[in-house]
Order: structure tokens, then C-alpha cells, then sequence
């Protein structure tokens, strides 16, 4: 119990270390992020006293692009990217730690990626063709103008490929611009009928 507790202290301690060292690189573009990063990390209660692997991850990111921007405008002798690189290892020893400690879960829920819906993905573009279909075959049984019927159709559609956009889901982006290419074609050749 007690080297638990030793554990979490020295854990935090080092995250206090990381985050005042990065502090005095403020005027570096992505610290601001690494920061803020860091201190929900100190914020975090994971019985093990380690933070999440996948943060440990994106923070490292963060300070490689950096090291490799200060490479770039100063040269492979900058003080700072060398601070930077010290850094990072840090940063990969501790998440080394974590990651033994703390395993990945199987469903990653990273507030970072949308990869928790790929399991519902597949459904998306049977859903928004049905719903499509459905709302087509109902304006069709009731009384309106067809290019009141185009708008609702049309409507409904950029809705969805709002969504799907929002979503990210390229499937239903991809069902959806063929549904609205439809709909223009069917309207041009009704129109050209009457």
C-alpha cells in the first residue's frame, strides 16, 4: 500500500516537472495544448496513479512537431530542441509505464477521434436511405406542388449529408450525393415531361 502511494507521488510528481519545464516554452505554438493536456492528466484518478497512454501519446506528438519546427529555423544545434527531445523521453519512459500499467481498452474513446462509432458506421447509409425512401413514398400520398416535394426531398438530404460530414462516415457521404444526383436527375426529366 504504501509503495502504491509512493508510486502515485512520484507519477505526479514528474507530470508537475514536465508541465514546469514546458511552462517557461509558452511562446511555442503547441505547449499552450501539452499544457492544458497535462494538468487534466494531474486532474485524472486512475487507481494506478498513471494517466492515460493515448494523452502521454498526443503530448509527445505535440513536442515532436515542435522539436522538428525548431530543427528546421535553427538548425540541429538549438539548445531548445534538445531541451524538447529530453522531454519527450521523458514523456516515452512515463507512458512505457503507463501503458503496462493501464492496457488499452478495446473500444478506444479518445475525445480526440470519432473512432467509438465505427462499430455503428455500416448502418449509417442503410439508415439514411430508408429514411430517404420513406420520406419520398409519404410526399408522394400527400397533395403538394413537385417543387414543394423537391425541397423536402432536397432538404432532407443536405441534412443528412451534414450529418454524415459531421460524422465523418464517407459511405453514407458517398450513398447520399448519389441519392441528391437522383433526385436532380428525376426532377429534370419530370420537368422536361410536363
Amino acid at each position: 500500500m504504501l509503495s502504491e502511494t509512493s508510486d502515485k507521488v512520484a507519477i505526479r510528481k514528474e507530470l508537475l516537472s514536465i508541465h514546469h519545464v514546458l511552462a517557461e516554452y509558452r511562446q511555442l505554438e503547441s505547449v499552450p495544448i501539452a499544457l492544458r493536456l497535462i494538468q487534466e492528466m494531474l486532474g485524472e484518478s486512475h487507481p494506478s496513479g498513471y494517466p492515460e497512454p493515448d494523452t502521454l501519446r498526443c503530448i509527445t506528438d505535440y513536442l515532436r512537431q515542435e522539436k522538428f519546427k525548431l530543427r528546421r529555423e535553427a538548425g540541429d544545434t538549438s539548445p531548445l530542441a534538445a531541451d524538447i527531445q529530453l522531454l519527450i523521453t521523458r514523456l516515452k519512459r512515463l507512458r512505457a509505464q503507463a501503458e503496462q500499467v493501464r492496457p488499452p481498452s478495446p473500444v478506444d474513446r479518445s475525445p480526440h477521434e470519432w473512432s467509438y462509432l465505427s462499430y455503428a458506421l455500416p448502418v449509417f447509409p442503410i439508415f439514411f436511405t430508408a429514411l430517404f425512401f420513406i420520406t419520398l413514398t409519404i410526399t408522394c400520398f400527400i397533395e403538394m406542388s413537385g417543387i414543394t416535394r423537391l425541397a423536402i426531398l432536397a432538404s432532407w438530404i443536405f441534412f443528412c449529408i451534414f450529418i454524415s460530414i459531421l460524422i465523418k462516415d464517407a459511405g453514407s457521404l458517398h450513398i447520399l450525393i448519389t441519392l441528391a444526383i437522383c433526385l436532380v436527375t428525376a426532377y429534370y426529366f419530370t420537368a422536361n415531361i410536363h
